[in-house]
């Protein structure tokens, strides 16, 4: 009974449902790579490779469950706390030009880019 609901709750929510081929001509990738010959004709080998070619995505894909994207979350988290105590502070008690905060301030815009940059 739970595992049904379970099934139900999480089916057709795939991460890269969007992504993967639905379908393969399987001759056609023959006529690509082995033209004349025939995919029946074929190895077992060559069909693998073929198979596994056309399923590997175009572009590529950061996995959310990296090492990597949680250390650049928590780096991002950082950096929001950052800029809603600094800026503040910045905007109602310095009126002179701060150049090591300016500094840091472009040093945050560039995380920001970089941050943009990996989320698309």
């Amino acid at each position: 009974q739970v595992a049904k609901r379970t099934l139900a709750k999480w089916q057709g929510k795939h991460p890269f449902e969007n992504i993967e081929p639905r379908t393969i001509n399987l001759q056609g990738l023959c006529a690509t790579k082995f033209p004349g010959r025939r995919w029946d004709d074929l190895e077992q080998p060559a069909k693998v490779d073929m198979i596994r070619t056309a399923l590997r995505p175009k572009h590529s894909l950061i996995n959310p469950q990296s090492l990597f994207v949680k250390r650049w979350d928590l780096i991002m988290m950082a950096v929001f706390a950052y800029v809603g105590l600094v800026t503040p502070y910045e905007v109602v008690f310095l009126t002179d030009v701060d150049w090591v905060l300016f500094g840091a301030n472009r040093f945050v815009d560039l995380l920001f880019v970089l941050d943009i940059a990996l989320q698309f």
